[in-house]
């Protein structure tokens, strides 16, 4: 009886860590690889990190991660900050920097 708890058990958590999650948004849309994200500079596309956290007010310190990922047709970079002892997340048109 242990053996087939463990055997459903197993089974369950490798279905569910294949199942997407509010938590982890990239998975829910297209995000670009290291590469592209260089290529759209280039091309003018959106602007560089480092204008966009300009334009934004943010703290380039304060910066964990980021992605750039299509959102509703326009790409935006998805930010992880951690601010005043809070994570948080801000997403900025990649384009603009605007909200």
């Amino acid at each position: 009886m242990n053996k087939v708890l463990l055997t459903l058990m197993a089974g369950m958590l490798a279905v569910g860590t294949m199942l997407p999650t509010s938590a982890t948004p990239s998975l829910a849309q297209a995000c670009l690889g290291k590469r592209e994200i260089q290529q759209a500079v280039a091309d003018g596309q959106i602007l560089p990190l480092a204008q966009i956290l300009a334009a934004g007010g943010i703290d380039a310190s304060s910066v964990v991660s980021f992605q750039v990922c299509d959102r509703g047709g326009g790409l935006a970079y998805v930010l992880q900050v951690y601010e005043g002892g809070e994570a948080k997340t801000i997403v900025l048109n990649a384009a603009t920097g605007s909200q």
